[in-house]
């Protein structure tokens, strides 16, 4: 069989691009529905004897295996086409037509560093692990991280630090945000540690505003947050509430679920009308110290001790004859107590609920 020369190779080239660039007008080729390496050759070969048949004996011969390869592998590191792997399946290789834009970032990239490319473009903003791209790409970890490597020189990826697992290399396109997934979302920094004085600050600023414009639903007060000029980040609904829990957990805030009239009146003067609850208010005047955060470790057993301190320093724990108090007792009753009245106005400087037996209860004795 005779060598073929740098003509019948760039012929075979042409011939590639333009069937995927045909199938790509037709639809039935795109980056989400790439051809298979397999059938594309195939493809060649029917067009290489198509033409022999309509035309002269110098007609294109159908190359061989080897030389299909070189071709892609050619337009492949020119950045023409663009090749997609199958997942954890080792020759099963698809290809797609790449656009100006990708021609751009790809020219000079090798298949295997392609392969690994597309492996982390898919995984978009949650970023890939180097240990899945070798177990999609069967590939062993020297090969891995250099493809990586190349692509980081290349400054078309880099490697994010993933709060959850803190010793694995996940990678993501380089003009990507990582997903609050990866990142934690703001209470966490670069390093993906918990951002304790970040958190403190938060609490602080809560505690003031609420003192000042009680009965605040999360919302509001994430707007109000955002527009400080002493937080650099930019929080979510669900950060606020986050922190909103804890300080209810801590016993700094109250929060309601329905807009009371009580509510209703308190907001009138700083909010508007038809915001959705819940709603908080400071329960009473904190130190510094309280507005501290445990340490998330030990959070959850942190609110379980809040929880059943709150709960025993409350009048009726404590009361002889709490077993006959209701309020169809006309003598032992939530509503006649003046021990609860006592407690809750030693509260400190909590907001009057409205009157109900959960709230402003027990019994006169």
């Amino acid at each position: 069989m005779t060598e073929p020369d740098a003509a019948d190779l760039q012929n075979v080239k042409d011939l590639i691009l333009h069937i995927l660039r045909d199938a790509t007008d037709r639809g039935e080729v795109s980056d989400d529905k790439p051809m298979q390496q397999a059938a594309l050759q195939r493809r060649v070969a029917e067009a290489c004897q198509e033409r022999s048949r309509t035309r002269s004996s110098s007609g294109l011969r159908v190359p061989t295996k080897h030389e299909f390869i070189e071709c892609v592998n050619a337009l492949t590191s020119a950045g023409e086409v663009r090749v997609h792997w199958a997942d954890g399946v080792p020759g099963k290789v698809w290809l797609s037509v790449a656009d100006e834009q990708q021609r751009q970032r790809l020219h000079g990239l090798s298949t295997l560093e392609q392969a690994v490319y597309e492996q982390v473009r898919t995984a978009r903003n949650l970023g890939v692990w180097v240990r899945h791209v070798r177990a999609r790409l069967n590939l062993s970890l020297t090969e891995a991280n250099r493809a990586l490597h190349e692509l980081q020189k290349r400054k078309l990826i880099k490697q994010v630090q993933s709060f959850k697992h803190k010793t694995r290399k996940v990678y993501m396109l380089t003009e990507l945000e990582p997903s609050r997934e990866v990142t934690g979302g703001s209470f966490y920094d670069s390093d993906g540690g918990f951002d304790l004085e970040f958190v403190r600050r938060l609490r602080e600023l809560l505690v003031k505003h609420l003192r000042e414009q009680p009965w605040c639903t999360a919302a509001e007060l994430t707007q109000h947050l955002n527009r400080s000029p002493v937080l650099n980040e930019r929080l979510e609904v669900a950060d606020t509430r986050t922190v909103l829990d804890t300080m209810c957990w801590d016993s700094l805030l109250c929060r309601c679920d329905g807009l009371t009239e009580h509510v209703r009146n308190e907001r009138r003067a700083h909010s508007p009308e038809g915001a959705d609850g819940p709603y908080y208010a400071c329960l009473r005047s904190a130190t510094a110290d309280e507005i501290e955060l445990s340490d998330p470790p030990h959070a959850a057993a942190h609110r379980k001790a809040v929880r059943a301190s709150a709960l025993a320093h409350t009048p009726c724990a404590k009361c002889p004859v709490r077993e006959h108090c209701s309020p169809r007792n006309p003598h032992i009753h939530p509503l006649a107590c003046r021990y609860l009245e006592t407690w809750a106005q030693n509260m400190g400087d909590a907001p009057h609920a409205e009157p109900t037996p959960a709230t402003t209860a027990s019994h006169r004795h």
